[in-house]
């Protein structure tokens, strides 16, 4: 099973199956991906990645069919926040870092959100 890296596509490598923790084998960050071996939760994991990196955040209903099916998994509710927020990952290319770009204005805190607070309690488990 290969995962995508949400910043730039590539494939993911695992360096820590007990927490999900990879690393993109193209550009360098490091990202968690969902624990559990299952290829349906990969499948919808991956097309996510895609519509989100192309900037469909009105697709976060793929995000909202992982909660469904797997409720317990973090990076789906991180994903349904990076949508909600319309966050992008984008090079600076002056340090060639990827970096956190929004493109929608939301009037509340992210720390606030309950999907950031469900990401943060499944995350910890």
């Amino acid at each position: 099973m290969i995962y995508k890296c949400k910043m730039c596509k590539g494939d993911l490598q695992i360096i820590d199956e007990e927490n999900g923790l990879c690393e993109c084998e193209y550009c360098g960050s490091r990202q968690t991906v969902p624990l559990e071996n299952n290829e349906r939760k990969a499948e919808l994991y991956n097309s996510v990645n895609q519509y989100r990196k192309n900037n469909l955040f009105d697709r976060a209903d793929v995000y909202n069919t992982m909660v469904k099916e797997f409720p317990n998994e973090a990076e789906a509710y991180w994903g349904l926040i990076l949508c909600g927020y319309g966050i992008e990952y984008l090079e600076d290319s002056g340090t060639k870092k990827m970096i956190l770009t929004c493109h929608c204005a939301v009037p509340k805190s992210i720390f606030d959100a309950p999907d950031y607070q469900l990401a943060c309690q499944f995350q910890q488990n």
